[in-house]
């Protein structure tokens, strides 16, 4: 079984323990994301970008169509599981930021997301970013910097593609890590456990 195999394996498991997380994966292109029932968690990203939800979804900001924000702000990021390289080392890391005890702590993930692993210039970054508003829960939102694909309009189901499907993840920066994690020929994956 490849490394990438057994990653997503683990990760299926932790995920499906929280209420609800979300998950950005890369996927080779004859594989599809799992429906309800399933005991493993929906898909994101495959080459391209997937986002999925268990539960309540994310909805269009309805003054910005590059942004979306989640449904429930009753819950917060507890952790967040990252599979990708840092240096040359392809690395597994769950990075904890909240444990549900105030005060909660915001977190961003901000994605690179281009046509040519972005070694040219950045075609998109994707932004994902928690911001407590009680003390025990606030606001997850999505937003994009290309206009021309704007990430709120995308938004239709539990799962959607971030378009264009030609894209591929390049990189992810994290709160409170000291590099960025790189995603060699697009493959990374992200589970963000957002729960009660």
């Amino acid at each position: 079984m490849s490394f990438l195999k057994k990653a997503w394996t683990a990760i299926s498991i932790v995920g499906v323990a929280a209420a609800i997380y979300m998950l950005i994966q890369w996927r080779p292109k004859d594989q599809h994301p799992m429906t309800g029932g399933d005991d493993a968690p929906i898909v994101m990203a495959g080459g391209s970008m997937y986002i999925g939800t268990i539960g309540p979804k994310f909805k269009q900001d309805p003054h910005a169509t590059n942004e979306a924000i989640h449904e429930d702000n009753t819950r917060y990021v507890a952790s967040v599981d990252i599979l990708g390289a840092q240096g040359s080392l392809l690395t597994l890391q769950k990075l904890k930021f909240n444990d549900g005890t105030p005060p909660i702590v915001p977190v961003k993930i901000d994605m690179t997301y281009c046509d040519s692993g972005c070694s040219l210039s950045v075609d998109d970054s994707v932004t994902i970013m928690f911001t407590p508003a009680s003390p025990h829960g606030g606001e997850l939102r999505l937003k994009n910097t290309d206009s021309g694909h704007a990430i709120g309009s995308d938004v239709n189901s539990n799962v959607w593609e971030h378009k264009p499907s030609s894209r591929k993840l390049a990189s992810i920066m994290v709160t409170g890590q000291a590099q960025p994690f790189t995603c060699p020929e697009g493959k990374c994956l992200i589970v963000i456990h957002y729960v009660k």
